[in-house]
């Protein structure tokens, strides 16, 4: 920027002093002569000199740049809790903690479970009791039963009839005769208490296909013979 001094300078007016010539006595004949433009001089100068002062009249009516001051936001003012280090350290602390204390109730448990081994609970085997093949002869001796077939069929010939389907069963008949009645339907089989029920089946087994067998009866004690036999006249079917 240029000095006040030298701007100064610039505006003043240089004049130069010019001569003029005395009028002569024989002035008045001698025609009047233009008088030389006096050279002004170059208004470079006082050009320049105006650039730098409109220069610095602009310069000086710049406004001034108004300086916006912001206000200066206070931040919140941070409790001791928030954002706390110790927090973001803990946090995850107890969540690692928590997995690991997890992990390790489940392996043992895992473990616990492996090494609890079931034992097979023994089933106690009974053994097989063989039951003896009797023979008929060693089972049943129906041989020695003494047995007495009576006829209350009213039709003659059944009493012999009966007697040898039970022969040939293996019975021994000892007698036939007749019933005190003969209104006998169905073939009575009366036996002492002390045959057995597997002898009273072989004779109902021996009679069935022919004779219609009813429900068996007891035979006093004091009869002659073991087995009482009163035949029927219904026929098996």
């Amino acid at each position: 920027m240029p000095n006040k001094e030298d701007s100064a300078t610039r505006h003043r007016m240089v004049v130069e002093e010019i001569e003029i010539p005395e009028k002569s006595a024989d002035s008045q004949s001698v025609e009047p002569q233009e008088a030389a433009p006096v050279e002004q001089p170059k208004s470079d100068i006082l050009d320049e000199g105006a650039k730098v002062s409109s220069q610095e009249i602009i310069e000086e009516q710049k406004p001034i740049e108004e300086k916006v001051v912001r206000p200066i936001q206070n931040e919140p003012r941070k409790t001791k809790g928030d954002g706390s280090p110790v927090l973001w350290i803990l946090i995850p602390g107890i969540f690692i903690l928590g997995g690991i204390l997890g992990g390790v109730v489940f392996y043992q448990k895992g473990v616990g479970s492996l090494d609890v081994v079931e034992s097979p609970t023994p089933i106690a085997s009974t053994a097989p009791v063989i039951l003896p093949t009797a023979s008929p002869s060693a089972s049943i001796d129906i041989s020695k039963f003494d047995l007495a077939v009576l006829n209350g069929s009213g039709i003659a010939g059944e009493a012999g009839k009966v007697k040898d389907l039970l022969t040939k069963a293996g019975f021994n008949v000892t007698s036939t005769a007749n019933a005190a009645t003969y209104d006998y339907t169905e073939t009575i089989i009366k036996a002492k208490s002390t045959v057995g029920a597997s002898v009273i089946q072989k004779i109902k087994d021996a009679l069935k296909k022919n004779y219609l067998i009813g429900d068996e009866q007891t035979l006093s004690s004091s009869a002659t013979t073991d087995i009482q036999i009163i035949v029927g006249s219904s026929k098996a079917e």
